[in-house]
Order: C-alpha cells, then sequence, then structure tokens
C-alpha cells in the first residue's frame, strides 16, 4: 500500500490530502525582509526563530558598537566585527534557505526529517566544525573546531599582534572556512539525496514562478560585496602599517 494512503472507516484506501503549497517567492521575499520570516512562512519555527533572533541580536549589536564608537567609547569594537562578518551569512542564508526549503515543501519533503545541505554549510562558515556536528560526523567537527582555534590564536601569539598579521591570519582562515563549508554542504547534498531516495515525490516541473537564478544571483553579488569590502579593509590595514 501506498504510505501516503489512509485507511478509511469501511477499509478502502483513501488519498491523504496534499500538503499545502508554500511560494517560494514569498518565502524569499519575506526573509529578505527579516531573516527567519521565511522560514517562518513555511512552518520552521524553531529555524525560523534562530535565525530571526541571531540577526536581530546582531544588528542590535552592531548598532550598539556604532553607537559608542561615536560617543567616544572603542570598547565595544568587537560587537561591529561580529556583526559585519556574521550579519551578511545569516542574511544570505536566511533568504537561499526558506527559497528552497519552500521548493522542497512543495514536492512533499519534510524538511524537519533530512539532512540540510544549506544549514551544513552555515554552520560551518560560521563557527567551523559545526556543520559536521549537524551532520552527525562529530570527531570531524571536533577535530576541524580545535585546528581552527589553534590556527586562528597560534600565530598571533608566537608572531604578534600586529595588524598586517592580523589580516594575513583573518584572510587565510576565510579562505579555509570557504572550504570547509563547501565540503559540509557537499556530505550534506549527498545525504539529503540519500534520505529522499525512494520517496513518492512531487516532480518539480514548475516549482516557482520566482527563477532560482534570482535568490542565487543577490546572494553572490552580497557575497562579492562583502568580500571586496573585506579585501579593501585588508589592503588599507597593510598599506597604513607599510607608510608607518
Amino acid at each position: 500500500m501506498n504510505p501516503n494512503d489512509v485507511i478509511s472507516l469501511y477499509g478502502a484506501a483513501a488519498p491523504a490530502p496534499a500538503p499545502k503549497r508554500k511560494s517560494a517567492g514569498r518565502a524569499w521575499l519575506l526573509s529578505m525582509i527579516l531573516p527567519g520570516l521565511g522560514h517562518l512562512y513555511c512552518g520552521l519555527k524553531l529555524r525560523g526563530g534562530l535565525v530571526m533572533g541571531f540577526s536581530v541580536a546582531g544588528m542590535f549589536a552592531l548598532v550598539s558598537s556604532i553607537a559608542a564608537s561615536a560617543a567616544g567609547d572603542p570598547s565595544m569594537g568587537w560587537l561591529a566585527s561580529l556583526g559585519i562578518a556574521y550579519l551578511p551569512m545569516l542574511y544570505v542564508f536566511g533568504f537561499l534557505d526558506a527559497y528552497f526549503t519552500a521548493r522542497e515543501m512543495n514536492r512533499g519533503i519534510d524538511p524537519t526529517l533530512v539532512d540540510s545541505p544549506r544549514v551544513a554549510c552555515a554552520l560551518n562558515l560560521m563557527w567551523s566544525g559545526f556543520g559536521y556536528f549537524y551532520l552527525g560526523e562529530r570527531v570531524k567537527g571536533i577535530a576541524v573546531f580545535v585546528a581552527m582555534t589553534v590556527v586562528g590564536f597560534a600565530p598571533l601569539v608566537l608572531l604578534g599582534g600586529s595588524p598586517a598579521i592580523a589580516s594575513v591570519i583573518t584572510f587565510a582562515a576565510l579562505v579555509v572556512w570557504v572550504a570547509l563549508a563547501a565540503d559540509a554542504y557537499r556530505i550534506g547534498r549527498r545525504s539529503f539525496n540519500a534520505q529522499i531516495e525512494g520517496l513518492d515525490l512531487v516532480a518539480d516541473a514548475n516549482p516557482s514562478h520566482l527563477p532560482a537564478a534570482v535568490p542565487l544571483a543577490v546572494g553572490g553579488a552580497i557575497a562579492a560585496l562583502f568580500a571586496l569590502i573585506l579585501l579593501a579593509g585588508m589592503v588599507a590595514t597593510a598599506l597604513g602599517v607599510a607608510q608607518a
């Protein structure tokens, strides 16, 4: 018997009601307005609440740091650094994950029962090794977390904490983070495909009125702009040190 069928009181099999279709474009637009809204629209309360909570906290920390700096108090500068580093990642993850989650739900995939390669990618990008924990690869997650922590702090302790050295270490760490994020996405996609294999899914012939190229292009543009700003800051720091 098809698992999507239910037994009536008279013993006849009747098809289960189809899940309510979600608009991937609407999920994307809501997450563009505020990260997490698109997930809540899709019914993912926990994921949406976490994305929204961290995003709001990051925006509050960034504004507070800027206000403190304008008042002559530089002690909260680290909050600005955290906000600048994590907010773009959360924003891009928020609208991309909401868009593709809506499309997957329309095919009959329950996002709470399968591994998400996008979640694994975002976790590894923001907190090294956490994407592997999410995928159940705990040993690999611990090894990556410890290695990245050592690599991040050891050169600063051994070579000194000059701005030039810090910039080089930050750039190298970002390259490694991107590679780890790509690896987590690869493993997550393989796990996702294995988990949905054999399921009676709806064809993805007309997934959304909004082509996937649009959110992907927006996400790519934001990532490229963030990388250029970060690179420009590193170059300015290096030039300032050289002139001094």
